[in-house]
């Protein structure tokens, strides 16, 4: 008897929390308002910064709890212009999000916090040395705060301000006869639109 008392209660919980639980799928546009690439170089001891242009699209899939918290799994192509250098680079990756959702009014306020695995597809700061080409994988670490607009039931807006630093694996180069280490960074503020879909 208390074998399938405690089943049913088990039943139950399971029951409510499914009930007060979803899946949301959707996607992000982000747009950086200022970022910057930092560029070091060990054996000349010597650092070059360049101002930045990021436009990310993203498409996520998350997990919505009962308390209207989110983890998230989102996929990311982003597209870098260098201002001076006027070149660009592509870096995709994917990002692990937690979010923190305040309140069920119509507007929603929250904060979150993630961290990303990513690469750079043909870096621009090897352009001209011996490993000109080649791609750079680095690790992502974000902060935002933003809201949250139900639509409905099914939909809902999401805007927020975001802070995301990328710190790139280093490098040995060699350019003509010289050889210095490269460790290179990307921090950026940016602006992010976004819109989800509850099933």
């Amino acid at each position: 008897m208390k074998i399938k008392l405690a089943a049913l209660c088990l039943l139950a919980s399971s029951s409510a929390i499914a009930e007060d639980s979803s899946v949301i799928a959707g996607f992000n546009y982000t747009k950086s308002l200022s970022a910057e690439a930092t560029v070091t170089f060990d054996v000349s001891d010597n650092e070059v910064t360049e101002d930045l242009d990021i436009s990310t699209l993203g498409l996520y899939l998350g997990y919505i709890t009962k308390r209207n918290n989110r983890f998230t799994v989102s996929y990311s192509s982003a597209t870098i212009d260098f201002d001076k250098s006027n070149v660009s680079e592509d870096v995709t990756g994917f990002d692990f999000d937690w979010q923190f959702v305040y309140g069920e009014n119509q507007v929603q306020p929250y904060w979150g916090i993630g961290f990303g695995l990513h690469t750079i597809d043909d870096a621009v700061v090897l352009t001209g040395s011996n490993l000109e080409g080649d791609s750079l994988s680095g690790l992502s670490f974000q902060l935002m705060g933003g809201i949250k607009i139900p639509v409905n039931d099914l939909v809902e807006f999401d805007v927020s301000l975001q802070r995301k630093a990328y710190a790139w694996q280093s490098v040995d180069v060699q350019a003509g006869f010289v050889t210095d280490t490269v460790n290179l960074a990307y921090v950026q503020n940016a602006l992010n639109f976004g819109a989800g879909f509850k099933f």
